[in-house]
C-alpha cells in the first residue's frame, strides 16, 4: 500500500494512495483511491477496484483519535448478478501511549 497527501488550498488536500494485493491461486489485484479532504475534517473520496467494483467512500475526524467513516462498494463484475454490493462501516479509535511513543506525534490520515 502506498499514498500520501497533497495540499491543493489552503482547506483542502488530495490524498491518492492504491494497494497492491498478491495472493495464492488467484491473479494479482489492486485498488486506485482518491480521497479530497476538507478542513482536515471530513474526507469524500472514491475507489476502483480492478475488474471487480467501484466504491463511494466518506470519512470524519471526530478529534485526533477518533475516525469513522461509510464506503458501499458496487460491484462490477460478473458478481453483481448475485449481489447487490456491500455497504462498509469503519470506526477507528487510535491511542497514544507517551512511554512507547516517547515523545513521537501520532501519525493522522491527512
Amino acid at each position: 500500500m502506498v499514498g500520501f497527501s497533497k495540499k491543493i488550498s489552503n482547506t483542502i488536500k488530495l490524498v491518492p494512495s492504491t494497494l497492491i494485493r498478491f495472493q495464492d491461486n488467484a491473479p494479482v489485484s489492486f485498488d486506485i483511491n482518491a480521497f479530497l479532504v476538507f478542513y482536515d475534517a471530513v474526507g469524500l473520496g472514491c475507489s476502483y477496484r480492478l475488474n471487480d467494483s467501484v466504491i463511494p467512500m466518506f470519512e470524519l475526524q471526530l478529534n485526533d483519535n477518533f475516525h469513522v467513516g461509510y464506503a458501499y462498494d458496487m460491484t462490477t463484475s460478473d458478481l453483481n448478478r448475485y449481489s447487490n454490493g456491500s455497504h462498509e462501516i469503519m470506526i477507528n479509535y487510535r491511542v497514544k501511549i507517551p512511554r512507547i511513543h516517547k515523545g513521537l506525534e501520532c501519525p493522522t490520515y491527512w
